[in-house]
């Protein structure tokens, strides 16, 4: 019985603390004090891995030609050899 009136007591006290740090000035937006580029002019696109090859002169790097819907398709290369399988990323979407 007891017990239970401790408990009430700490969870008082623990609203009142959460509720007094509340009353303090909320830190600041970030978005308030951005002064980067809108982000609107990020060009982001979808594309699909349409060949994955090792690259010959490193041992964490892929090679990727991504088609994004332009003449050519794009070639990267990415640090993604540890962490996949070529097989896996062949035919994935990727922005």
């Amino acid at each position: 019985a007891g017990k239970g009136k401790k408990d009430e007591k700490s969870a008082q006290t623990s609203k009142e603390a959460a509720g007094s740090s509340a009353v303090e000035a909320a830190p600041a937006d970030p978005l308030d004090t951005y002064d980067g580029p809108p982000v609107t002019a990020l060009d982001i696109r979808v594309g699909r891995i349409t060949k994955v090859w090792e690259h010959p002169e490193a041992d964490k790097l892929y090679c990727e030609e991504i088609d994004v819907g332009e003449d050519e398709p794009r070639q990267i290369a990415s640090g993604l050899r540890p962490y996949m399988n070529a097989e896996d990323m062949e035919g994935r979407l990727v922005l």
